[in-house]
């Protein structure tokens, strides 16, 4: 969860959304500046065209100023004449600034057109055309057209000042008529040239309106297409993400349910809680997602609880880092579980305040367990300490009991005379009473040995028969006591295996006395070896009283006896408890087969040397 998964991820998600407002909007302020751009040549076009008009009507005035003038000579038409021309020359002034100096010359071109009569916002646009495109705009026929114009009014301007002479000094008419004639042809000049400039600045202006509608159609159909591509781009981008969004949350639920894991959210402002399907379940709040307030979650919380509960979380709300709580829920029926709740604040955004998130979980059996451990682990202190006093208990007391018995014997061995038969009845049971605790107390320091780790084996290769047969005179008494008939079914042949000689003496000589113990009188205790592939097998059977299936299975539990040997022979439980420890220690195996009232049979495994 503290992970970043998918950072590549999140900020192409973030240019998607870039790319798909702001792209429309980059189309519409491209198209709209080369809108604006349009009209404004289209203006300056306009401008140039309207020029051209003007000049030419500028053009005739002066000309028919200069006609009347050579017929009246007065100076109201020659005044007349010289203010149309105001506007040619101008024209030609500008145009000769442009040729000389180039863009340099416009702040000059700029006053003289306006000083000319032309209106600003005219001659804006047009120096502004010739800013961007310089004459590149103009056809050759237009600046062809403007050359000849200016050639024939420089002409017209020689010819009037001719005039104006030849009328100051009373010229001869025919000289007038001369320059009449003269002035005619330049007229005519004039008139082609203004005709062929109004066409060319025509053409020129639907040439530029179908080149600036082109040109806008195109660049507004490939921003368009561009646009389209870059937005299915984004739009295909916005939908791996989407779907890897998809498959993770896909694969998080699968996690989640298979680990048994539960959701929930926190909106702090609102005090909603959301919980889905499994964490309600987990609350006992049925098997649906739910959304309830936090009063209405902690109402289902042990009362024990809610409390801690309730402070872990406003303290994480507050400082922000990770928690981890645990806490116990009441269901309906009653029953208490314990929930893990795992999570993280989430940081404030737009204003909201903070929230958590995060994963549950059911940690009642692992509670359960711990607290069994716990109880366990108590137990087997206990079981140590107990193990210990009874050890250091058997020590204390072998003291006395040693003395009590070596006095006994000593009474049991003297002049028959000086004791009478119940006195010496009375010995016996002194003798029988010490062996038996004598017995115990060396069980119980076995046992304290065997759990303690204590006991030190010597494993060597030992002959099974030969140490069988070496046990048998040492249960003499016990078989003549319980008149057992003790059958040794051995082989002569050696049979070795890896064992301990006097542990291994110790659990037949134990078995054996089992055997004689829990028979029936006069009955048969039989013990037998075999080699079964690596395995020393050693079966000691009885014909006796036998017992339970499920009393065989607890037998080697220590201080464990059944019920139908209690009344039968004394023992303390803890015989067959330390057999099995040492078989097991020499890497063997004892297991017991037993049938009520038709005997008992153990066999014990060992490893073949």
């Amino acid at each position: 969860m503290n992970s970043r998964p998918f950072p590549v991820r999140r900020r192409t998600f973030r240019w998607s959304h870039v790319t798909l407002l702001g792209l429309p909007l980059l189309v519409l302020l491209v198209v709209g500046a080369l809108a604006m751009a349009a009209v404004q040549i289209q203006a300056a076009v306009r401008a140039y065209e309207l020029s051209t008009s003007q000049t030419a009507s500028a053009h005739a005035q002066a000309i028919n100023a200069l006609v009347r003038y050579a017929r009246s000579h007065t100076e109201a038409d020659w005044a007349r004449y010289r203010e149309a021309m105001r506007l040619p020359d101008s024209a030609r002034q500008t145009r000769d600034l442009l040729r000389q100096y180039g863009p340099e010359g416009l702040p000059q071109v700029q006053k003289l057109m306006i000083d000319a009569g032309r209106h600003p916002a005219d001659v804006t646009a047009m120096l502004r055309l010739y800013r961007w495109f310089g004459t590149r705009f103009m056809s050759p026929t237009t600046r062809d057209a403007w050359r000849k114009t200016d050639a024939l009014m420089l002409q017209l301007d020689q010819e009037a000042e001719r005039l104006r002479v030849i009328a100051r000094h009373d010229a001869n008419p025919d000289d007038i008529n001369a320059i009449l004639q003269r002035i005619d042809v330049l007229e005519g000049g004039v008139r082609d040239m203004a005709r062929l400039l109004a066409i060319s600045w025509a053409k020129a202006s639907r040439t530029t309106t179908t080149v600036l509608l082109t040109g806008i159609a195109l660049i507004t159909a490939v921003l368009t297409l561009g646009s389209a591509l870059l937005i299915r781009r984004a739009l295909n981008q916005q939908r791996l993400y989407t779907r890897s969004l998809t498959d993770a949350r896909r694969r998080w639920e699968l996690a989640s349910s298979a680990a048994g894991l539960g959701l929930y959210q926190l909106d702090a402002e609102a005090g909603i809680v959301q919980l889905d399907a499994t964490a309600a379940a987990m609350h006992g709040l049925g098997s649906e997602p739910i959304s309830l307030a936090r009063t209405a979650l902690r109402a289902v919380i042990v009362d024990e609880d809610t409390r801690r509960t309730q402070q872990a979380v406003n303290e994480v709300l507050l400082h922000g880092q990770d928690h981890r709580i645990t806490y116990r829920v009441r269901h309906a029926d009653g029953q208490v579980r314990t929930l893990e709740a795992c999570g993280r604040r989430l940081p404030p955004e737009h204003g909201h305040t903070a929230s958590l998130i995060g994963v549950l979980r059911d940690v009642t059996d692992v509670a359960n367990q711990a607290e069994q451990a716990l109880k366990r682990e108590a137990a087997e202190r206990v079981a140590q300490e107990q193990r210990a006093f009874l050890s250091r208990l058997s020590h204390e007391l072998r003291t006395p009991l040693n003395a009590i018995l070596g006095f006994a014997q000593l009474l049991g061995l003297g002049d028959r005379a000086s004791l009478s038969d119940a006195q010496r009845r009375q010995v016996q049971w002194i003798l029988t009473a010490g062996q038996q605790l004598l017995a115990l107390i060396e069980d119980v320091l076995d046992l304290s040995k065997v759990e303690a780790g204590e006991i030190t084996l010597h494993l060597e290769r030992v002959d099974v028969n030969a140490l069988v047969r070496d046990c048998l005179p040492l249960l003499d008494a016990a078989r003549q006591q319980h008149q057992i008939t003790l059958l040794n079914r051995t082989a002569e042949a050696p049979l070795y295996a890896q064992v301990d000689a006097q542990r291994l003496r110790q659990i037949v000589i134990n078995l054996l006395s089992n055997a004689c113990k829990y028979n029936r009188p006069h009955g048969h205790a039989t013990i037998d070896t075999r080699l079964e592939g690596e395995e020393v097998v050693i079966d000691i059977s009885d014909d006796g009283i036998g017992m339970r299936t499920e009393d065989a299975a607890q037998l080697f539990q220590p201080f464990k006896r059944v019920a139908s040997s209690m009344g039968h022979a004394e023992g303390t439980g803890l015989g067959l408890y330390i057999v099995k420890q040492l078989v097991e220690r020499m890497q063997g195996s004892v297991s017991v087969v037993s049938e009520l009232g038709v005997g008992t049979r153990f066999t014990v495994r060992l490893p073949q040397a």
